[in-house]
């Protein structure tokens, strides 16, 4: 380059022109080497930023499915636990049925419907409320009731089913269950 220069400006180029020309040219102008090397990392800086914005768009849709099973998981929990809130409550339900049904039964009762019907059970403690209820009923209303059985009997059977029948014939237990009737 010094020599392009000293044969358009003949003597005129010196060493000090000459370094303040390069001085002003470095201002101002750019080598192609460090443009080439500057482009190419450049390149690969943008490269590498797409790169990692695809990443975080990955990461970003996965916390975000993450966050969407988690909120699904505890919709599926809160329906299941109220499913078995319902189902504990049914399966009270039918624990305090089948004890009233066998209180009926202890207390004698001849038809558990009609006796159920006649029941209005207290909601703090039903069993002691239904007690109570069949104790009266048995005053009140007798004819619901065997009360000629046995303690412990079984409600609706004949009463020769229960009493012994001892020392007695097939025949005799006939007339006498005839008679009972």
């Amino acid at each position: 380059m010094t020599e392009f220069l000293k044969q358009i400006f003949g003597d005129a180029v010196t060493e000090e022109v000459l370094s303040q020309f390069k001085a002003e040219l470095g201002k101002k102008f750019v080598a192609k080497s460090d443009y080439n090397t500057k482009r190419d990392e450049l390149i690969s800086a943008r490269s590498r930023i797409e790169e990692l914005t695809a990443q975080t768009e990955k990461l970003q849709l996965r916390a975000n499915d993450a966050d969407t099973l988690a909120s699904q998981l505890a919709e599926i929990q809160e329906k299941y636990d109220r499913h078995v809130a319902v189902l504990n409550g049914e399966i009270e339900q039918v624990k305090l049925e089948g004890e009233i049904s066998s209180l009926i039964r202890k207390k004698g009762g001849k038809n558990e419907k009609a006796v159920r019907a006649l029941l209005s059970l207290g909601d703090e403690n039903p069993m002691e409320s239904a007690e109570q209820q069949l104790d009266l009923l048995i005053k009140s209303d007798p004819y619901l009731f065997d009360v000629s059985s046995p303690a412990g009997g079984k409600g609706n059977f004949p009463r020769s089913a229960i009493a012994p029948a001892e020392g007695l014939t097939y025949s005799q237990m006939m007339q006498l269950e005839a008679n009972k009737i």
